[in-house]
């Protein structure tokens, strides 16, 4: 893996680590009220499937994701079967492909046999419906869970609606 995603993805270390390091989870903890979203609960965890996060910049999106990998570390879910991406240091579609196929050659799913990458801000990403894409007719994402997040709420409507329109499999969450 490269080391650029470990800040986000500690949990392979260990839990302990991955509450104690993580930026948004340490940041979290800090808080003297915490609340659980209610969104939380409706977060899927055994369906395949290509899902959007969308939402304002610094409203939780991040941190909600955080506590979900949580939530799937709790149920004794493999940490290796959890992935967190940044696209802010993803430079376009060919990039994110590699790196989503090189983990899939690597881990070995959870007791369910799923697989779950969450891809934080994908619109800075240049193409990223192209790698999606890509990734979903290949088969790649057959047992994957794919969390999309986007800070420019067009994001969605704009996957939607273009000519190689991604999968109906797309569900979307709104913060």
């Amino acid at each position: 893996m490269d080391d650029r995603f470990l800040p986000h993805n500690f949990h392979w270390q260990s839990i302990k680590q991955f509450i104690d390091f993580d930026p948004q989870l340490r940041n979290l903890n800090k808080q003297f009220y915490v609340h659980t979203p209610s969104l939380l609960q409706y977060l899927p965890i055994n369906t395949p499937g290509i899902y959007t996060l969308g939402g304002g910049r610094q409203i939780g999106k991040t941190t909600l994701l955080k506590q979900w990998m949580s939530v799937l570390l709790e149920k004794n879910i493999n940490p290796k079967s959890i992935f967190f991406l940044t696209g802010e240091i993803i430079y376009d579609h060919l990039s994110l492909i590699q790196i989503v196929n090189q983990h899939l050659e690597q881990v070995v799913p959870s007791p369910h046999n799923m697989i779950y990458i969450i891809v934080d801000e994908i619109t800075y990403i240049k193409n990223w419906d192209q790698g999606v894409k890509y990734l979903a007719d290949t088969g790649a994402l057959e047992n994957v869970q794919l969390i999309l997040t986007g800070s420019e709420l067009t994001f969605i409507q704009e996957a939607r609606s273009a000519p190689r329109n991604l999968d109906q499999s797309l569900r979307e969450f709104c913060v």
